[in-house]
């Protein structure tokens, strides 16, 4: 969900790319797109075990 005030200007292309983003992650588990990512582009790989907690 992506909440705007009205007095904030909004960009359909960036809302669509977001949402093709959103797919490729739920289709592709692991798997992360980088800002301005968009289809076609290689996404980049979650390695959690990097992270520490």
């Amino acid at each position: 969900m992506e909440m705007c005030d009205n007095s904030i200007g909004r960009s359909a292309e960036e809302l669509l790319r977001k949402v093709a983003a959103a797919s490729f992650v739920r289709q592709n588990p692991g798997q992360a797109c980088p800002a301005s990512w968009r289809p076609g582009q290689p996404p980049v790989r979650l390695e959690l075990s990097q992270f520490r907690f």
